[in-house]
């Protein structure tokens, strides 16, 4: 799969990369939101990772515009803010799933899985 990513940390960018690039993926990082909707101009990913909190364009946007403009691209928001409010929130605004970022460490096994359900899920 071809999975582009967002994230305002290097460390968790860098993190992302080697999880999705050690079982196969195809990825491209950027360090914020206005990057990624930049580049989903030029080519679309199966599948887009976003962070919630970051400067400048935050999660919910980054989400809100990715389905706006692709509402058939999966969404998977990678946060530390697990809240049950926070987790609808992104529901309703389309997002495929919630993650939460404290499960990454320490090789991202559990988001791997998750991606491989959605892909699945995708196929059906």
């Amino acid at each position: 799969m071809k999975i582009f990513f967002v994230d305002d940390a290097p460390f968790t960018r860098m993190l992302i990369k080697r999880s999705l690039e050690s079982s196969g993926h195809e990825t491209w990082g950027a360090g914020n939101g206005y990057e990624l909707l930049e580049h989903l101009k030029q080519e679309l990913p199966d599948l887009v990772l976003t962070d919630l909190l970051m400067e400048g364009l935050g999660g919910l946007e980054v989400l809100a515009q990715v389905k706006a403009l692709y509402p058939r691209l999966p969404v998977i928001v990678v946060t530390a803010d697990v809240q049950e409010t926070t987790q609808a929130k992104c529901k309703a605004l389309g997002a495929a799933a919630v993650f939460p970022k404290g499960s990454l460490y320490p090789k991202g096994q559990g988001l791997l899985t998750l991606i491989e359900s959605i892909n699945e899920g995708q196929k059906a």
